[in-house]
């Protein structure tokens, strides 16, 4: 399947519009930590990475607001961005790489090409949850390569 560029997303509202021009992600991971639980409200997060001047917020940016903590399992700074009239989460940026925008992919509009290429803190995945097939799967974070 092939898509044209730029890709597309949204909050929830509707207030945020983003596109994304990147071909593919740096990386896709499903993340089970208890941050990414709580911050999400769900059990898990599935973030894409791309860099930084390939995502571009083209309605908006005033309804953006943070959340910084540096009480990460890296102890790097993480800052979570959300639209302030829906709640929808809509991407991280974090100290460790300033070029990195980690996007909550259930923000693309149509982004099913695309496919996490491995789940990371799996000690905290639900019991319930199953693994996804054929990607790697880590307690903790991925080995630097």
């Amino acid at each position: 399947m092939s898509f044209d560029s730029p890709r597309r997303g949204s909050c929830l509202c509707g207030a945020i519009r983003y596109e994304l021009s990147a071909e593919k992600p740096v990386m896709y991971n499903v993340c089970h930590c208890i941050d990414c639980q709580k911050s999400s409200g769900s059990a898990f997060v599935a973030n894409l990475g791309v860099h930084k001047e390939e995502y571009e917020i083209v309605s908006g940016q005033g309804t953006l607001k943070s959340y910084s903590t540096s009480s990460t399992s890296s102890g790097n700074t993480l800052t979570r961005w959300f639209c302030a009239i829906c709640g929808s989460s809509m991407f991280e940026t974090t100290t460790e790489d300033k070029n990195l925008v980690m996007l909550q992919s259930g923000t693309l509009d149509d982004a099913t090409d695309w496919k996490p290429v491995q789940e990371i803190f799996c000690v905290r995945r639900r019991p319930w949850l199953r693994r996804i097939d054929g990607v790697p799967q880590y307690e903790k974070l991925a080995p630097e390569s």
